[in-house]
């Protein structure tokens, strides 16, 4: 590998590796952690995960600028910017981190919980999809659908505890105007008549 192109691999490394870094250290500041953590524990081992995955394709395989790559470090920019919308949405340590079992104390309407109902969760899977995409290899696919399937159970799990705690009507409101993922074309009716408060969890 030439030295331009052992450059430019490091750098496209440093960039995807970026989210993941991020979500590390903004998470301490984000929510309420009780020990014991085990979200914190899958949490973490998720974001490393992927910086991992990186590194090993980006100093070894090497990763070249392209179109492929730059479709890749606009998920990673989007995942980070979701991140950050929710997290300045929420206020700081508002949320109790996934698998706790603890349901928030208010729900929130405003920033990106008017259209999706775990916006902490869609960012962690756009930062995985951005590996997908760049490292376009079965190790790539592999750390992001095993990820993708931890942070569905986890949102599963943040779902189900809300359905049993005093949050559980206007939650029960809130789901019927806003989907999993994004604000459904068939609810968007109902989302025009119904002034529910929405969640506030990841």
């Amino acid at each position: 590998m030439s030295w331009p192109a052992l450059i430019a691999s490091i750098v496209l490394t440093i960039l995807l590796a970026a989210p993941f870094q991020w979500f590390l250290g903004a998470g301490a500041r984000t929510f309420i952690r009780r020990e014991p953590s085990p979200g914190a524990a899958w949490g973490q081992a998720s974001f490393l995960s992927g910086i991992m995955a990186v590194a090993w394709v980006g100093l070894f395989g090497g990763l070249a600028p392209g179109a492929t790559t730059g479709a890749a470090l606009l998920l990673a920019a989007a995942a980070v910017a979701l991140y950050e919308w929710a997290r300045r949405t929420a206020g700081p340590q508002r949320l109790f981190i996934g698998l706790s079992g603890q349901a928030p104390a208010a729900l929130l309407e405003s920033g990106p919980y008017r259209w999706f109902r775990h916006p902490f969760y869609l960012s962690y899977l756009l930062a995985f999809a951005a590996v997908a995409v760049a490292l376009h290899s079965r190790l790539g696919g592999a750390v992001a659908l095993a990820n993708t399937i931890l942070f569905v159970v986890m949102a599963l799990h943040d779902e189900h505890t809300l359905a049993r705690s005093p949050l559980a009507p206007a939650y029960a409101r809130y789901r019927r105007r806003v989907g999993v993922i994004l604000l459904l074309p068939w609810h968007a009716r109902s989302a025009k008549n119904d002034r529910g408060s929405p969640s506030a969890r990841a």
